[in-house]
């Protein structure tokens, strides 16, 4: 039961500032697939003019009871990372 699945969205406990792919900066508590977002120390930021986005999530996995949720997460420079949520 700890395999991973692939999900259309992560739900956060709290707001964030994010850049959708058609560049608008909303925030949500809510990220999917294609949005760019700040990632800083191992936590997601708020976007804003003196801090831009430095990652684009290419994949949201979790297991069937979200026990466990990963991003997946490529950066400006095209290095890959995966930042684990829960």
């Amino acid at each position: 039961m700890s395999k991973l699945l692939p999900l259309a969205a992560i739900w956060l406990d709290s707001k964030v500032a994010v850049e959708t792919e058609t560049g608008e900066i909303i925030r949500t508590l809510r990220i999917t697939k294609g949005m760019h977002i700040r990632v800083s120390h191992g936590t997601i930021l708020d976007i804003n003019e003196d801090n831009q986005a430095n990652y684009t999530i290419s994949e949201l996995l979790g297991d069937i009871y979200s026990t466990q949720l990963e991003a997946h997460l490529i950066g400006n420079d095209f290095s890959e990372y995966k930042l684990i949520l829960k």
